[in-house]
């Protein structure tokens, strides 16, 4: 459970760190409120208890993914994060 909660901050660092500035499908817009969600369900997921700990992966699981998915993170980043040896760059 410890050790799920410590990969949320790296997923806000991960988003934080992408430029927002890039187009999707010409939509900047919308890739900003993407991020933005992302953000915010980070954020959420850390006020929760162990009681949400299957919740609590599955958030996880969604934004890692749509980071990959929007070319934010490689899976060996995430999967660098989910070792806990991140890069601090």
């Amino acid at each position: 459970m410890e050790e799920t909660y410590s990969l949320i901050p790296n997923n806000r660092g991960a988003t934080a760190r992408h430029p927002l500035d890039e187009t999707v499908s010409g939509d900047t817009v919308g890739r900003v409120r993407l991020f933005e969600h992302l953000r915010w369900m980070a954020g959420e997921a850390l006020t929760w208890g162990p009681e949400r700990v299957e919740k609590l992966n599955r958030w996880l699981g969604f934004i890692q993914g749509t980071l990959w998915a929007l070319g934010g993170v490689t899976i060996e980043d995430m999967r660098q994060v989910n070792l806990g040896q991140e890069d601090p760059s």
